[in-house]
């Protein structure tokens, strides 16, 4: 808890590969044989935000925002000739 490890959120990106954000600090905390088990599933990104962390009290899970919506087709952009 004290090295955020629980505010992980995984992640799909237009490719549809799964990615597992967290800090720097989670990550760092991690036994090498945990992130060998997360990467079976998942691409791990670790991102630097002490400063979030230290003054913020969150972490990588707190700023993101999660979007639950029902997969549609998606509509293709307009394309002009300007």
């Amino acid at each position: 808890m004290q090295s955020f490890a629980g505010n992980m959120l995984e992640v799909i990106n237009n490719n549809g590969e799964k990615l597992l954000i967290l800090s720097q600090t989670a990550f760092d905390c991690l036994a090498e044989s945990q992130k060998i088990q997360l990467s079976a599933f998942c691409e791990l990104i670790p991102i630097k935000i002490n400063t979030i962390e230290a003054v913020g009290g969150g972490s990588a899970r707190c700023m993101l925002a999660e979007i639950f919506l029902p997969k549609t087709n998606r509509i293709s952009p307009i394309k002009t000739n300007i």
